[in-house]
Formats: C-alpha cells, structure tokens, sequence
C-alpha cells in the first residue's frame, strides 16, 4: 500500500520534473534515505497494525451485530405473546407500554406506520391505534366477504353443461 500511495503521490505532484533537478550526490542521498525506512520496518509495524485494527474492527462489528440479532428476536418473541386487540373499547384501558405493544405488532404487518416514539402523550397513539385498528377490521371483514365469494356453495356439485 504503501507504494502504491508513493506513485500516486508521484504522479500528482510531478516528482519525476523534481527529479531531473536533482545532482547525483542529491539523488544518492534520497535512495539511501529511502532504504534507511524501508529496512526500519515501519510499513511492516504499519500493516501489521493496520491488521490488528481491521481484526479489531470486525469482531466489535460482529458483536454489535449480534446484540442487534438478540434485540430483534426478543422483540419478536415480545410480540409473539401479544394479542391484537380490534375493540376500541378495550384499548380505551390499556396503559401507554401495552399501547405500545399493540402498534408494535400493527407495524409489524406494515412497516409504513410512524415508529412509536413519534407519539409523545397517550391519547396520540391511542387515537392513531383506533384508526389502524378501524383499518385493519375493514381489510379483515373484506377479506373474509372474498373468501366466501371463492368458495363453492354446499350443496352439491356445479356443473357449467345444462
């Protein structure tokens, strides 16, 4: 890496005009410079450290991420034990956390509903509950008035050749 930045470096800054300047004895001081660092070992301290930091890196990464995993399964399993409440009547007594609870598991089903936190006081995500709630009865009682309509009467067979 470390050259690949000096012939970037060299091409950028016109190096090699720089260098046709130079006396012998000026780029014979240079070349031993050069090799003074390159035989220090500091590229080699640098990758090796530059390693470590990416090794470093991924495991607190790897970590985060499975805080995140753990969070995200509790909060399924949270939601799990949960029963949607459809009567606005019930809702009218629950406290804030399982009001919370209950547009948690609306979002979960569509996920273009505000979070909850944009709902400061109770009576907000109280109101935004019984209008979702209003919602999904509508789409629920459509869906059922479809499925009937799929299903073939009782009755006997239909046959479409009379």
């Amino acid at each position: 890496m470390h050259q690949v930045n000096a012939r970037m470096v060299f091409k950028r800054n016109n190096t090699d005009v720089f260098m046709e300047t130079l006396t012998d004895k000026q780029h014979e001081f240079l070349v031993q410079t050069t090799r003074q660092v390159d035989a220090s070992g500091i590229e080699k301290k640098r990758r090796k450290e530059l390693t470590e930091h990416k090794a470093r890196t991924a495991v607190k990464k790897r970590e985060a991420q499975e805080r995140f995993s753990q969070r995200k399964e509790k909060k399924k399993q949270r939601l799990d034990e949960l029963e949607l409440i459809l009567d606005e009547k019930v809702l009218d007594g629950l406290n804030r956390e399982e009001l919370d609870g209950q547009w948690d598991l609306h979002r979960r089903d569509n996920n273009t509903l505000p979070a909850k936190n944009s709902f400061k006081l109770k009576k907000n995500i109280l109101i935004a509950l019984k209008a979702q709630t209003k919602i999904t009865c509508e789409a629920l009682a459509k869906q059922a008035h479809v499925s009937e309509l799929r299903t073939p009467a009782s009755g006997g067979s239909h046959s479409g050749g009379d």
